[in-house]
């Protein structure tokens, strides 16, 4: 089967941890499928490539390249919000990626779109090439934040929905929201995991980090706003631990500044290969993700198989993950007292830390399939879909 898949957030070379899970299915897929990934390019990425067996275009929606901020860094709905330039950008951005998608889907069998937006973009390309297509549309956390908004944004959205072949969701929560909003086209399709990455020594990677013996509280994701790490950060006050934050955003100067002003202990250290995140995870003693709105969060999925004890706050998506009390902790959103109340205990009370740890491990094993089981499951949608088309 010819796969086109579209995208916004994808790894800018090989390596780089951006988009890492769209990247992982579109390779999962590629094993016994042709797989073309069409995205926006960030500066310096290769306008083409293959990156395992997944064949991939990036495009340019402004001259020059350097300038556009739309997709890069944190991606397009943080970019929205912050970025008077990224929103002048949009109308280039639209127009530019209907005609490309317009152009690629001529040779494909169906087209798997990230992000309801590129679900709406690849309805455009339909219209605009007169060429009809199976589509599949993945909706992830940012999209349902959009979508339980109201307003027009959210018409769209369910309009686009309606129209697609199938709506894929990785988060349970998810799919009854929307079968609440008239979609029935609904299959819930976790992102996967490749376990074997993860669960690597203790003491080995915290001496290939330097970390010392001190406790770790890791934060790991891209620092912008709807990650909340800032409540995070002032959780740490009073708290005797390291805070090692992986990741970059336009958030990092505040948070930098925000540390130093608490007088919090903590390492920065922007963004790492993809290949070098399950070294951080083993390294830590606790893992915290204080984002306010996330479907099944990767980072957590990744904490758990490494065996470590996670603090969440109580949204959608977490919730699924982590059984609170029994493998990990849930806080109120925006509630520093709430995340320093759980770090606290998990830090104080080495038995508990052990229970979560074996419990969340166990827990990834049963509720999280491999990539290739995640692919799978996809492509038996996208024959349906197919067989529906033709």
């Amino acid at each position: 089967m010819n796969i086109l898949m579209l995208g916004t957030t994808f790894p800018r070379r090989r390596g780089d941890g951006v988009g890492r899970f769209v990247f992982e299915l579109a390779r999962a897929l590629a094993r016994s499928n042709r797989v073309e990934v069409l995205t926006t390019r960030a500066p310096g990425a290769s306008r083409e490539e293959v990156l395992d067996g997944v064949r991939v275009r990036r495009f340019d929606y402004v001259r020059p390249a350097r300038f556009q901020r739309l997709t890069y860094p944190g991606g397009l709905p943080d970019q929205l919000k912050t970025s008077w330039l990224a929103r002048l950008q949009v109308p280039f951005f639209l127009g530019t990626y209907v005609v490309q998608c317009a152009r690629r889907m001529r040779t494909a069998d169906i087209v798997v779109c990230n992000w309801i937006y590129t679900g709406a973009i690849m309805q455009a390309a339909m219209r605009l090439s007169r060429v009809k297509r199976a589509c599949i549309v993945i909706v992830r956390g940012s999209d349902m934040r959009l979508v339980e908004k109201g307003g027009f944004l959210s018409r769209v959205f369910l309009r686009t929905l309606r129209r697609a072949d199938a709506v894929c969701v990785v988060a349970r929560d998810f799919a009854d929201t929307l079968r609440g909003y008239g979609i029935t086209q609904v299959h819930f399709t976790p992102n996967g995991i490749q376990s074997a990455e993860f669960g690597l020594d203790r003491q080995a990677a915290r001496h290939a980090l330097k970390m010392g013996n001190r406790p770790v509280v890791l934060y790991v994701g891209s620092l912008i706003d709807r990650k909340d790490v800032a409540t995070l950060v002032r959780a740490m006050q009073g708290v005797d631990a390291v805070l090692a934050i992986v990741g970059e955003g336009e958030c990092r100067p505040h948070l930098e500044q925000l540390a130093r002003d608490l007088q919090i202990e903590a390492r920065f250290a922007g963004a790492v290969p993809a290949g070098e995140v399950p070294l951080w995870m083993a390294a830590a003693t606790v893992v915290v993700l204080p984002s306010l709105y996330e479907g099944r969060a990767n980072v957590l999925i990744e904490a758990m198989a490494s065996g470590r004890a996670c603090v969440a706050t109580r949204i959608k998506g977490s919730r699924e993950l982590i059984a609170d009390g029994e493998t990990g902790f849930l806080a109120p959103v925006r509630s520093p007292e709430a995340l320093r109340r759980s770090i606290q205990r998990l830090l104080d009370d080495p038995e508990l830390r052990q229970r979560f740890e074996a419990a969340a491990a166990e827990r990834v094993r049963t509720l999280v399939p491999t990539w290739e089981q995640s692919a799978a499951t996809y492509l038996a949608i996208a024959e349906t879909a197919v067989r529906g088309k033709a």
